[in-house]
């Protein structure tokens, strides 16, 4: 019985304890791994209707549109352009809350796999549009607005 119980602990210890093969097929799993992976850039692409305007994400300048900005978390983001023409005196604004989704390989457990295992560069792209209305000095788009709404109301009397 005593023989049986010190065969069965050496057995224990033998599989507890791996071999030098073992440790270095798992280094070389782990060498491969950080140097064959990929990675995923992200990027929003931003574009705005007069060019030219300056560009806030956040409340940080980015710079001056067309531009792509990288990010690295996804979330919603606050989008700011603001134009202004000196020499006609026109300025124009917009602001837009950009949704910026993860793509289907960005999700536990496969985000793992296509940053670290995938040798290729995976490019994530959102594209973002801003139209801004030119608003010249002298001019108050709310008063026009007033005027035709009392110039309609009194027509339909």
């Amino acid at each position: 019985m005593n023989s049986l119980s010190s065969a069965t602990k050496s057995l224990s210890v033998l599989d507890s304890n791996p071999g030098p093969y073992h440790l270095g097929l798992a280094h070389l799993v782990l060498l491969l791994a950080a140097c064959c992976g990929g990675c995923v850039e992200r990027y929003l692409r931003i574009e705005t209707d007069p060019p030219a305007a300056d560009v806030y994400v956040n409340g940080d300048r980015v710079g001056t549109s067309p531009l792509d900005v990288p990010f690295r978390d996804y979330g919603t983001v606050r989008v700011d352009a603001w134009f202004a023409d000196v020499e006609t005196g026109t300025f124009a604004s917009s602001t837009a809350l950009v949704d910026l989704d993860r793509p289907w390989y960005q999700y536990f457990p496969l985000e793992i796999l296509s940053e670290l295992l995938d040798p290729r560069v995976h490019v994530d792209r959102h594209d973002l549009r801003l139209s801004m209305t030119k608003v010249t000095p002298g001019t108050n788009p709310i008063e026009n607005l007033m005027k035709e709404a009392e110039r309609l109301r009194r027509r339909s009397r």
